[in-house]
C-alpha cells in the first residue's frame, strides 16, 4: 500500500538558501514494515530514462541527504530516495527480527510497480545496492556505488567507535556527534554549510542501532559472489575519501566485469553534497547514456 503527500520544503538546506521546490513524501507498507521515501519526477517533459533512479543513504543518515538530487536530477528523470528500515521515518525492526534490506527493497519496488530501476548507494547504501543487484540482477539496469562500504554487514557500524562510552557520556546526541567526528568526515567538515546540513540530517537519527542489536542479514552471498554481477556499474570515489573506501572500490573493480571507476574532485565522504554539480552531471550522463 502506498500513501503520499506533497510538501514544499527548503532546497539547498546545506547552504541555508530559501529556494523552494515540491517533493512528494510517501510511505509504502508491506507485511508489518513501513518504508518512508521522497519522490520527485520531471514535469512537462519526457524523462531521459524510463527507469527511475533509487537513492540509498549512508549509515545513520536518511533520504534527506539526497536533497540536491531530488531537486536537480528530478528535472530529467524520476528520483526516489528511500529511508532504509531502522533509519529516518521508516519503521524499526521488531526485537530480534532478522531482515534484509535487499528483500525490503524488492517488496518496496513491487508495491510501487517498478520492475526495473537504476540504483545509487552511498557507503552503506552502496553495500545494499550490491546485495540487491546480486539477488535480483534483472531488476537493476545501472548501478552507481559511491564510496562503497561492501564489508559493512560483516563489521557492524557500531564497532567503529565505542557506542557504550558515548551513550554514557551524553546519550544519543553524543553518539551522533562522535560518529560525525570520525576521520571519514574530515573533508566534509571543511565546508561549513555542508557539514551543518549533514549534522541536521544526523540529528534526526533516533539511535536504533546504538541501542539495539540489529539482525540485518545479507540476502545474497556477499563479496565472493560480486564477480557474477553483470549490471553496468559506476564506482565514484571522493578525492578525499578514506583509504578503506578506495581499497574496497579497487577490489570490486578487479572482480566485476562491467564496471568503471571514477574520482570526483573536491569531495570526500559525501560527493553528492560536497561537489553537487560534478556529481549530478556524472550520474545523469551514466543513467541516460
Amino acid at each position: 500500500m502506498i500513501r503520499g503527500l506533497s510538501f514544499t520544503v527548503s532546497v539547498d538546506r546545506y547552504a541555508r538558501k530559501r529556494t523552494k521546490f515540491t517533493v512528494n513524501l510517501c510511505t509504502a507498507r508491506f507485511d508489518s514494515t513501513e518504508l518512508f521515501y521522497r519522490r520527485q519526477q520531471p514535469k512537462g517533459k519526457e524523462p531521459v530514462s524510463v527507469r527511475p533512479l533509487v537513492l540509498l543513504h549512508p549509515t545513520y543518515l536518511h533520504s534527506e541527504i539526497f536533497t540536491p538530487q531530488l531537486d536537480q536530477l528530478s528535472k530529467f528523470l524520476e528520483v526516489i530516495a528511500v529511508d532504509l528500515r531502522g533509519y529516518g521515518r521508516s519503521s524499526v525492526p521488531a526485537e530480534g527480527e532478522r531482515y534484509s534490506h535487499a528483500e525490503d527493497l524488492r517488496k518496496f519496488l513491487d508495491e510501487g510497480g517498478y520492475p526495473v530501476v537504476h540504483m545509487l548507494g552511498v557507503e552503506m547504501g552502496a553495500a545494499v545496492a550490491l546485495d540487491f543487484a546480486e539477488c535480483f540482477p534483472a531488476r537493476v539496469d545501472r548501478m552507481i556505488l559511491v564510496n562503497p562500504s561492501a564489508f559493512l554487514y560483516a563489521f557492524p557500524a557500531k564497532s567503529f567507535f565505542n557506542v557504550t562510552e558515548a551513550l554514557a557520556a551524553g546519550g544519543i546526541m553524543e553518539a551522533r556527534s562522535r560518529w560525525l567526528a570520525r576521520s571519514d568526515y574530515d573533508f566534509t567538515r571543511t565546508i561549513k554549510p555542508v557539514f551543518w546540513f549533514v549534522e541536521q540530517v544526523m540529528a534526526e537519527y533516533q539511535g536504533y542501532h546504538f541501542l539495539c542489536d540489529d539482525y540485518v542479514t545479507w540476502k545474497g552471498n556477499g563479496l565472493d559472489a560480486y564477480g557474477a554481477i553483470e549490471t553496468r556499474t559506476l564506482i565514484l570515489n571522493g578525492e578525499f575519501c578514506g583509504e578503506d573506501y578506495r581499497r574496497i572500490s579497487s577490489c570490486l573493480s578487479t572482480m566485476m566485469k562491467n564496471l568503471t571507476l571514477r574520482e570526483i574532485k573536491t569531495s570526500g565522504m559525501l560527493p553528492n553534497v560536497e561537489n553537487i554539480k560534478e556529481f549530478n552531471d556524472i550520474v545523469l550522463s551514466f543513467v541516460s547514456g
